[in-house]
């Protein structure tokens, strides 16, 4: 299971408050004890094949079955959670999964 509460890339300029997410786009969310600004990614719908090309995570549509050879697009937001998303890894499909 593959799950962003925030890559690497968007933790170096992480909003540290409601206000700051709020104004560049994002969702003040807490996730258990974890509280994230839930951001916007600047690569959203770039072609990818696998996480490393994104901000965040390398997805396709859910329909794709799972094992195939796929070319992705970036994820539009900085955490998977709360999400059921079909990763692409070294240009395979993984399977829809969902994240709590």
């Amino acid at each position: 299971m593959i799950v962003v509460l925030c890559s690497p890339v968007c933790a170096e300029d992480a909003p540290t408050n409601k206000q700051e997410c709020d104004a560049i786009g994002g969702q003040w969310e807490q996730f258990g004890t974890i509280t994230v600004c839930n951001r916007p990614t600047k690569d959203a719908g770039k072609a990818c094949t696998d996480g490393r090309d994104c901000e965040s995570a390398c997805v396709t549509d859910e329909a794709q079955a799972a094992n195939s050879k796929i070319s992705g697009k970036c994820y539009s937001r900085t955490s998977t959670v709360g999400t059921c998303l079909n990763y692409v890894v070294d240009g395979v499909a993984q399977g829809t999964e969902c994240e709590d």
